[in-house]
């Protein structure tokens, strides 16, 4: 459990650094780690908030931080980093609502490397000073949970060459296309090109996933990316893609494990709900069981139907509801929309994303301007017309409401019953990973409590996780 190694930009020699500025080699010997620190922590960022986009910032607390750092050395250490160009700063604060935020430079902002933390023996006793301050703070209630998730390991060896070979396929990939994308262009320009190439991404195999048009659009024309390329930003979106897997899968490989609440009645965020679903193949269990991954197909669209039962509860079903319910219990509703769309068939998992983002994560004024937006309309319009009225006062109601239907049943109905039969689990928000030898017990469970809770049983299909061997 103890950190041995912080993530550093490859290109950064923080001591070679810290001599050419004047620096004493008693105080880089003292306070190296300080600086790898708090680049490790801007990294670590993504691994624990997966929506950032490639050039946001990670909020750092600064009590923290010099809790950790010191209270002396804190302010050094940070204006050192932004003096020197190695670190940006949103130097946006707002007193007990939200930190600070820091970004790499994209001029530095490079692979990360492990560096061996230098003070190993003050920085061993500090980890676990405030791993255990961590632990105590958990929830009684997650006691099972946070036992299950120390039961999980990974096959970091072959997850790291996996996100090597990914990353140099998506670099590869970019530079193929630089001259097209590496020069300050108007926003038109930028849709352009960057619409060729989406199509153009689609013969690449193995690359890290690119933002929907209009995210990379609306990133390019903030002010903190000003001068920005296009190129340099997808640079930085697939470098703290890979950055954030590395990070990822040495905290499991450490047994650095988290886990979080936001409140009773919400998700549950660990190690699995944050890696990479990329890397969720090279995951092991410590009794070398396999283990699988019970998936809920179609699990987003499928909960909304919780919701369309209520409407109309002791009303006859109009045809599209029910054509909706059907789709969504029987796995089948995305293939049948990516037909109407002639979206093809291994483009399924940009799909999913893309399309959940444009109906029900949205704002109904964006929605219904897109053509995913104008054809759900069109096939269902009762079901169209129920999504935007939890959108009224926010478009986050809808999402929200439906996150925590899906966490209810997930954690409570479902994650209750395992404990009380001494089933080892784990969750993944809308899946279950357990033992190979529990699966049909575990997918006849999972049938029985959403069948019970939306009134139609979901399609449950099994992911089998060998730990990446022979993949």
């Amino acid at each position: 459990m103890i950190q041995q190694q912080f993530a550093v930009p490859s290109t950064l020699n923080i001591p070679l650094i810290l001599t050419s500025v004047g620096r004493s080699d008693q105080y880089i010997y003292d306070h190296q780690d300080k600086y790898h620190y708090v680049l490790h922590k801007i990294a670590e960022g993504r691994v624990f908030n997966k929506s950032m986009s490639a050039r946001s910032f990670t909020n750092l607390n600064k009590k923290l931080l010099r809790t950790v750092l010191g209270i002396r050395y804190t302010d050094t250490v940070l204006s050192d980093l932004i003096d020197l160009g190695i670190v940006e700063t949103d130097r946006h604060h707002i007193h007990g609502v939200k930190s600070r935020g820091y970004r790499i430079a994209h001029e530095h902002n490079t692979k990360c490397v492990l560096r061996d933390i230098f003070k190993s023996e003050v920085w061993n006793a500090k980890v676990q000073k405030m791993h255990r301050a961590y632990v105590a703070k958990l929830n009684h209630a997650l006691a099972t949970e946070w036992g299950n998730l120390s039961q999980i390991g990974i096959n970091a060896l072959a997850a790291t060459a996996f996100i090597e070979a990914k990353y140099a396929q998506s670099m590869k990939m970019l530079d193929t296309f630089k001259e097209m994308l590496d020069t300050q262009m108007s926003g038109v320009l930028t849709k352009v090109n960057y619409s060729r190439l989406l199509v153009e991404s689609k013969y690449w195999k193995g690359i890290y996933s690119l933002k929907v048009l209009q995210v990379v659009v609306d990133e390019l024309s903030r002010k903190h990316n000003f001068g920005i390329t296009l190129y340099q930003y997808l640079q930085d979106s697939i470098t703290n893609q890979y950055n954030a897997d590395l990070i990822s899968i040495e905290k499991i490989d450490n047994e650095d494990f988290f886990l979080e609440q936001p409140d009773p009645t919400s998700r549950i965020y660990t190690n699995l709900t944050n890696l990479s679903s990329d890397l969720r193949q090279f995951l092991t269990h410590k009794t070398m069981s396999n283990m699988t991954n019970m998936d809920i197909m179609n699990s987003q669209p499928y909960v909304f139907c919780t919701l369309l039962r209520e409407k109309y509860k002791g009303q006859e079903l109009p045809e599209d509801v029910q054509k909706y319910i059907t789709l969504t219990s029987t796995g089948k509703f995305y293939e049948y929309v990516m037909n109407l769309l002639d979206v093809p068939a291994d483009e399924r998992k940009a799909f999913k994303i893309q399309f959940f983002a444009k109906i029900f994560y949205c704002q109904t004024g964006y929605s219904v301007r897109t053509r995913e937006g104008k054809l759900f309309r069109k096939e269902f319009k009762n079901v169209y017309a129920l999504i935007n009225e939890y959108k009224e006062e926010s478009y986050q109601n809808l999402s929200i409401q439906m996150q925590r239907t899906e966490a209810n049943i997930i954690l409570n109905s479902i994650g209750d019953e395992l404990k009380k039969r001494h089933i080892w689990y784990s969750t993944i928000h809308d899946s279950v990973v357990v033992l190979k030898e529990h699966q049909e017990e575990v997918k006849h469970l999972i049938i029985q409590q959403f069948l019970r809770v939306v009134g139609v049983a979901p399609s449950v299909k099994p992911e089998d996780l060998l730990g990446g061997l022979g993949l």
